[in-house]
């Protein structure tokens, strides 16, 4: 055993971290639960072994997973030995090692790997200059190898391949198979053992023997059948017990005196034949017969608990039925021919991911590019050469005195190898000190593999010999309050078989100092939003409103209560601040609906926003763009673009357009509604909207992928547009990082919009995130809302734990083929012939094995998810709170701490986790009388705990009295105000010469427009909404008129309702604000629309709205150069004998008359380049231009002959 000093009396460790600290030469796994300073400990570990053992800090190889943890590391070695050096200045060794913690082997193991490679890269045949090429480069690399592959083998029709082909693909597409290949490949090289485990993988498929029982995996496919039978006896008990309750007048209910005791025989029958050959038991599952369960009898029965009675019999027979179905539908036979086909299958695809890994590799090595799974591989050649030490590991071994990992329970089979392969090549070996926890084992997509973790420990306990584990259970983070409720929860949900952990003493987690008293605030709260009572007339919205409305007014309270919370650092009290609050979310796509809601309550919100790019709604109309772009033929793109704000097609358009025609495809009917569609205005808006698509598709053959891109931003004006929403800045920014990542893919492939188009569709189908951009920082007073996986390693006083009600992802045990790295890969049996596909037994297996993986994980992110508690801990999710209750009844009773196992082994979502257990708690929940009759268990714990249920349609509402008015808002960027001026002669701002008005503004041009107002930028102080209505400037009212104007349609059949429902559609589409179109004078426009002038446009040949216009101006009559004038008109109408353009004016006017001559001259010049536009179109029709001033109704004309210049 080795020497531990004496633990002094003062010492701030306590009695496991002085033992992790100073423990050495064996092996150590430190099991570290939430907050008990693993880091810290570490970190100590470092500094005592320079300073006692007299190792230099270069002699020790430190590993972890990211590179934010390495540098941290390092500044907490040199801040320790800073410190040290203080203390002992004349000790020998301080300040040597000091100078050595920049080049220590403190790192990420890919930063290990990297320095390995480029130190021996002539080993490897690998060129010094070598760069580690980024997801959008490794996939780009990857489709081209295997598409250069599929067409070699389609062309020599190679048979394995038709076989995975005409299973696998489509009638459209090869992606599936692509996609196959590539997961599969990638799982394979997690494995050290790459080649053996792709050989292996029809291992899954042998039996000798006549019967399925000789499978060698038969015994794991039948254990869940044997848990959940010994589990259902309890049904059948409870249907007996209610039974006897619902017996009246002395009378024998049928069920207790003859139908149970059938029952129990059938049930015993079912268990004693598990132990038997397959087809005894498929034979006795298949003919298994209930009796019919007794009729009710009023004279005799009690209904409500015969009807009881009856549906716990019935959720028995539904059990073994489903088991049947599950695990006994086929013969033997069936089995065999499903494995035969499987096996063939499998052969073919390990023959192609082979081909693929020698072509993948060769294009690399021709590229001079390494992924980040070569670094390990190639590590891992260098250590090891035909099962044996080569020389570069022999010198990296002599140069360590010990190796130590942090959190180690995501390491996966390659890591430890790799550490393996250097700590036992010298002897003794190299003492590993190996740290994690693997309840917080969270990165299981990114093939962490905590069983490596598990088996160690369970090792390290039977044999001291091997290594030594010590369990780090005190916690110096949190309040008892969120570590009774942790323990409560984790003590009922998790254990070996589901949870793969036993959460015993030892996992425990234990108060390690004394902090705040206990009282009610620290109560752990469970929020249930209830929808199940909102009124007929209220709106339907969505969960996550419902959540984030009632979130908002929490903390509102929150902050605004005179609650203190106790910070430990400085020892005093403090009120709550919303920096002292984050939300966790399994994961963000609902993140925008949060900001919006905590707008409305003026709650500053921060997020990382790592959500995917390709999941924000601009991005998805502009991929759809892309889309049909390459290919028009696809509907739902299609529809999505034409609805979108880049061309604004109502949904009523859209089926006016698609029911016009018996057309295959929309792009059909779109064609044919320009040519024979009877509303004039919609056949207007599809021509324009065809010849835009054209011009685009024109361009796609003619001009690159980025030059595409900006023409769309540019000509669709969507980019301006964006910006104009909520959240417009991080919209536009979204846009730019797609257009970086556009040329990214443009500098390594020359394959277009098709290309771009389909590697999108592979990024999504691998699962690769591009993340969103980013704008903003956390470091400010502001509710923080992050992932659990981002909240790993953190702390805030008061966490909210959101989405309880979400159902967990289980895609990972579906579809034609799913892949485990221990079993392998389950595929269907297809016979693409007959058009036959059933589910094998083999996956019925692996995905038994992935959903208690999966139950597992989500239990670990769970207890990550709690322990960043500080102080207090709030779940919330929504919820039929009656429905959800009904669901834990039957659980609820059960008087074991731990909850029955099928029922755990069921669980879909947090809330199956937490409420059955919390509802079994001793304390009286007030709450739940009305929905459940009973009280649960009465599990006597310390832990506290509140239950708040409140109605959904309370919270979908904002109360604006409870906004402080006075508060002070910060400045923003009016967007509206400048993408939008509503100012004289707006359209002729943007001027430009041989460019384009985004690359450039041309400012010479000021003399042409003296005595124009110019726009400016317009800095605003954004005000509640109960504040807006009566103060929106004339800017924001004229914008607001323009805007509906350009989407009113024109008839002279308009009324004051018809007016008011556009303005409201047009709020809904975000094109107006709520504020601003409450200040749109709908009788002015009404009065507009029955005037004479308009009652015109009706007869018109064609109106165009928002044209847009270019024409050449001479700067100065004594230069030759022109300028190239940019504008947009209001309204253009063609008739049969002349030409209209109409100009909208929200001015205000005393008396027109009076002031006809001022306003005429005022709007001189902006009328002058309309008509000098306008007439060189239309050189034959005389040219009206009218100014209509709304406010009285009035206009004033202007012919060409007003602008002659002679």
């Amino acid at each position: 055993m080795s020497q531990i000093p004496q633990k002094p009396a003062d010492a701030q460790w306590n009695d496991e971290q002085w033992e992790a600290i100073y423990r050495k030469d064996t092996d150590l796994l430190i099991s570290a639960g939430a907050g008990s300073g693993k880091t810290a400990v570490l970190v100590e570990r470092i500094i005592q072994k320079v300073l006692r053992d007299g190792v230099s800090v270069d002699e020790l190889l430190v590993l972890t997973f990211t590179e934010a943890a390495a540098a941290e590391m390092k500044q907490r070695v040199r801040s320790r030995l800073e410190k040290e050096m203080i203390e002992q200045p004349d000790h020998p060794v301080i300040a040597k090692q000091l100078t050595k913690v920049s080049q220590a082997n403190i790192s990420t193991f890919h930063s290990f790997c990297n320095k390995l490679i480029k130190r021996y890269y002539y080993l490897l045949q690998i060129d010094p200059v070598f760069k580690i090429a980024d997801d959008i480069e490794v996939s780009m690399i990857q489709d081209d190898v295997i598409e250069a592959i599929f067409n070699e083998l389609s062309e020599s029709e190679e048979a394995s391949f038709e076989l995975l082909a005409a299973c696998f693909n489509n009638d459209r597409h090869d992606e599936e198979l692509k996609t196959m290949i590539i997961k599969i490949y990638e799982l394979a090289r997690s494995n050290p053992n790459m080649f053996d485990w792709l050989k292996s993988l029809d291992a899954l498929y042998e039996w000798d023997e006549v019967d399925l029982s000789s499978w060698a995996y038969f015994n794991e496919m039948i254990a869940p059948v044997k848990l959940a039978l010994k589990d259902a006896k309890a049904l059948l008990d409870e249907a007996y017990e209610l039974a006897r309750l619902a017996e009246m007048s002395g009378t024998v209910h049928k069920y207790v005196s003859d139908g149970y005791a059938l029952d129990v025989a059938i049930h015993e029958r079912l268990i004693e034949t598990l132990n038997g050959s397959y087809e005894d038991i498929r034979q006795a599952f298949a003919f298994v017969k209930f009796e019919t369960f007794p009729r009710f009898n009023k004279n005799l029965y009690d209904r409500e608990q015969h009807d009881l009675s009856k549906d716990k019999r019935d959720a028995y027979k539904e059990l073994v039925s489903g088991l049947q179905k599950k695990y006994f539908l086929y013969s033997t036979d069936t089995h065999r021919q499903h494995f035969a086909k499987s096996k063939e299958l499998l052969q073919a695809l390990v023959s192609l991911i082979s081909r693929f890994h020698d072509d993948f590799s060769a294009m690399k090595l021709e590229k001079q590019v390494l992924d980040f799974s070569d670094l390990e591989w190639n590590t891992l050649t260098l250590l090891v050469q035909d099962d044996k030490p080569t020389d570069v590991a022999i010198e990296i071994a002599q140069s360590l005195k010990e190796i130590m990992v942090d959190e180690y329970q995501d390491t996966n089979s390659m890591q430890e190898y790799i550490i393996n392969a250097i700590a036992t090549i010298v002897k003794p070996k190299i003492p590993v000190f190996m740290v994690g926890d693997v309840k917080q084992s969270i990165y299981r997509f990114r093939l962490a593999e905590p069983s490596i973790f598990q088996h160690k420990y369970h090792t390290f306990q039977q044999d001291e010999s091997i290594g030594h584990k010590i369990d780090l259970m005190r916690n110096y983070r949190s309040h008892t309050s969120v570590l009774d409720s942790t323990n409560y929860i984790f003590k009922q949900i998790m254990d070996e078989l589901v949870g793969e952990i036993n959460y015993d003493e030892a996992a425990q987690l234990k108060l390690g100092v004394l902090n705040e008293p206990y009282d009610a605030f620290h109560a752990t709260e469970v929020h249930l939003i209830d929808r199940k009572q909102l009124k007929e007339d209220e709106p339907e919205l969505d969960k996550v409103e419902f959540e984030a409305h009632h979130m908002a007014k929490s903390i509102k309270a929150l902050v605004e209560s005179n609650q203190l919370l106790y910070d430990r650092k400085s020892g005093e009290y403090k009120p709550i601040t919303y920096q002292d609050i984050v939300i966790l979310m399994r994961s963000l796509p609902s993140v925008t609906v949060f900001q919006d809601v905590f707008r409305q309550y003026e709650i500053p919100l921060f997020t990382e926003q790592n959500t995917d790019l390709f999941d924000s709604i601009e991005i998805i109309n502009l991929i759809s763009m892309l889309s049909i772009i390459d290919n028009p033929y696809q509907d739902i793109p299609l529809a999505g673009v034409m609805r979108s704000p880049m061309y604004f097609f109502s949904e009523r358009e859209l089926a006016v357009v698609k029911t016009s025609t018996r057309a295959t495809y929309f792009y059909q009917a779109v064609l044919q509604y320009e040519h024979v569609g009877e509303d004039v205005a919609l056949k207007q808006k599809v021509k324009a909207f065809l010849s835009q698509l054209e011009e685009f598709r024109y361009l796609a053959r003619h001009t690159s992928l980025t030059e595409l891109i900006r023409k769309i931003y540019e000509v669709t004006m969507y980019y301006d547009f964006v910006v104009g929403l909520p959240h417009g800045y991080l919209r536009k920014a979204n846009l730019d990082v797609f257009y970086d990542k556009a040329l990214a893919y443009e500098s390594m492939s020359k394959k277009g919009v098709f290309g771009f188009v389909k590697y999108i569709e592979r990024m999504k189908v691998l699962n690769k995130h591009f993340a969103k951009a980013k704008t903003v920082t956390a470091n400010e007073n502001v509710v923080r809302i992050m992932s659990i996986h981002k909240s790993k390693g953190l702390e805030f006083p008061i966490v909210f734990v959101a989405h309880i009600h979400k159902q967990f992802n289980e895609s990972d045990e579906m579809g034609k083929y799913i892949t485990h790295k221990k079993y392998g890969i389950a595929v269907k049996y297809i016979d693409p012939i007959l058009r036959l596909r059933q589910k094998t037994i083999a996956q019925s297996l692996i995905a038994q094995k992935i959903h208690e993986e999966m139950l597992a994980e989500e239990m670990r992110l769970l207890y990550v998810a709690m322990t960043r508690a500080k102080s207090k801990l709030i779940f919330t999710g929504v919820f039929d709170v009656e429905k959800a209750f009904k669901k834990y009844v039957e659980v609820i009773t059960h008087k074991e701490w731990l909850l029955p196992d099928t029922f755990r082994q069921k669980s879909k979502t947090y809330a199956d986790f937490i409420l059955p257990s919390v509802l079994r708690h001793c304390t009286k929940f007030d709450e739940v009388n009305p929905y459940l009759e009973q009280q649960g268990a009465l599990l006597f714990d310390e832990s506290q705990w509140k239950i708040k249920i409140v109605q959904a349609f309370e919270e979908a509402h904002l109360n604006l009295e409870e906004i402080e008015i006075e508060q002070k808002l910060a400045p923003s960027v009016d967007l509206n105000a400048i993408f939008n001026p509503s100012y004289d002669f707006a359209p002729l701002v943007d001027i430009k010469a041989k460019q384009s008005v985004s690359e450039r503004k041309v400012d010479e041009t000021t003399e042409l427009f003296k005595g124009i107002p110019k726009p400016t930028e317009t800095v605003v102080y954004d005000r509640p909404s109960f504040m807006k209505a009566k103060q929106n400037s004339g800017t924001e009212v004229g914008t607001a008129v323009h805007n509906f104007m350009q989407h009113l349609p024109v008839s002279t059949q308009h009324t004051l309702e018809t007016l008011t429902s556009l303005r409201d559609e047009l709020v809904q589409k975000e094109i107006l604000s709520k504020e601003i179109s409450e200040a749109l004078d709908l009788k002015n426009i009404l009065a507009f629309t029955q005037s004479s002038l308009y009652s015109a446009l009706v007869d018109a040949l064609v109106v165009k709205k928002e044209v847009p216009f270019m024409t050449l101006v001479q700067v100065d009559e004594h230069e030759q150069s022109d300028i190239l004038l940019q504008g947009v008109l209001d309204l253009l109408a063609e008739f049969e004998n002349e030409v209209w353009i109409v100009d909208y004016k929200t001015d205000y006017v005393k008396d027109f008359d009076a002031q006809y001559s001022e306003l005429k001259q005022r709007y001189y010049v902006q009328m002058k380049y309309y008509s000098k536009a306008i007439a060189a179109l239309y050189p034959t029709k005389p040219l009206k231009c009218r100014v209509y001033f709304l406010k009285v109704q009035r206009y004033i004309d202007y012919t060409l002959s007003d602008f002659d210049e002679s």
